[in-house]
């Protein structure tokens, strides 16, 4: 069902919520709908600003995972992240993309106010100016709060009926060295740096197929997690665990997972390697086959964790 123009959310028949924020690939590519402080403040003539909205998807979920054909819990949101990121805490946000927010640069918070590059160099404003507070408002009242207010209804609702959630954050991550500037003007903004194999981050070698992200055990319990983790493994998959910037020490993660309370929250980061083609340049071209082939990982671990919850109950 509707939750707003932008954000769905559908309740299932088993333990699990399956969380999409980052995908918009089925958005109204003409913008008509969009809130009125986004028209008037977004940079739709800039290149570079088109194509970071493309490049913030994580176009491959819904067909890899597969997100709409399950049974499950889902919340989802068709508005690109660019404009409004779920994934975010509520005060994420700073001076240059909202009038009054904290003066220390964010730029890629709840909103993005600067392009994605291969070089620091080359970023670009995305906003023709900060937000007004009255502007922000709007655009977290179409599609942040709604988010999560989904999320929420989703959360308790399946807690009350199993004695547990398991929340499950599904994304793509960018084949290029993960990057996140901490000074300057465009701190917080990601950087694309070179393209990586298939390999080990912790060892420097390349990217794994999966980073696991649950705030250093926090988000999740240890079972759980090693259920995830096991099944992507037993498949012939490289997982390891989020570090940095991509432990889970924000967002939905820490700002949901409570394991002693029975909510239990995952985040998936898959990299996909030669599947999301030329994501890097803005394509949301897909390899499909690879992603149906991936398929049958992603459902026996939904699976496995559907039966590990039941047992639970």
């Amino acid at each position: 069902m509707k939750v707003s123009h932008f954000v769905h959310y559908e309740p299932g028949e088993t333990p699990l919520i399956l969380d999409m924020p980052h995908s918009a690939v089925d958005r109204d590519i003409s913008f008509d709908n969009l809130p009125e402080a986004i028209k008037k403040v977004f940079r739709f003539e800039s290149a570079a600003a088109l194509r970071t909205l493309n490049i913030g998807v994580d176009h491959a979920v819904p067909f890899m995972t597969p997100f709409h054909e399950r049974g499950d819990s889902k919340v989802w949101t068709t508005l690109p992240r660019v404009f409004c990121d779920p994934n975010r805490a509520p005060n994420d946000v700073d001076a240059l993309s909202v009038d009054g927010a904290p003066e220390g640069p964010n730029a890629h918070g709840l909103i993005w106010r600067a392009s994605v590059a291969r070089d620091e160099t080359a970023i670009e404003d995305l906003l023709k100016r900060p937000y007004t507070r009255k502007e922000f408002e709007e655009i977290v009242e179409t599609s942040y709060n709604p988010y999560h207010a989904a999320l929420k209804e989703a959360i308790n609702k399946t807690r009350d009926r199993f004695g547990i959630a398991i929340v499950l954050g599904l994304h793509t991550f960018l084949t290029s060295r993960p990057k996140k500037l901490t000074e300057g003007r465009y701190a917080g903004a990601y950087v694309l740096g070179e393209e990586m194999p298939r390999g080990s981050l912790a060892q420097g070698t390349g990217l794994p197929d999966l980073i696991l992200i649950h705030n250093d055990h926090r988000a999740a319990s240890l079972p759980i997690i090693e259920t995830v983790r096991g099944t992507f493994i037993q498949h012939g998959y490289l997982v390891e665990d989020g570090t940095g910037h991509l432990k889970g020490d924000n967002g939905i993660t820490a700002m949901y997972g409570r394991p002693e309370e029975g909510i239990h929250v995952v985040g998936l980061e898959f990299v996909p390697h030669g599947i999301e083609i030329n994501r890097a340049e803005g394509s949301l071209e897909l390899d499909l086959e690879q992603t149906h082939q991936i398929q049958r990982v992603y459902n026996a671990t939904f699976n496995r964790l559907d039966e590990f919850a039941r047992v639970l109950a």
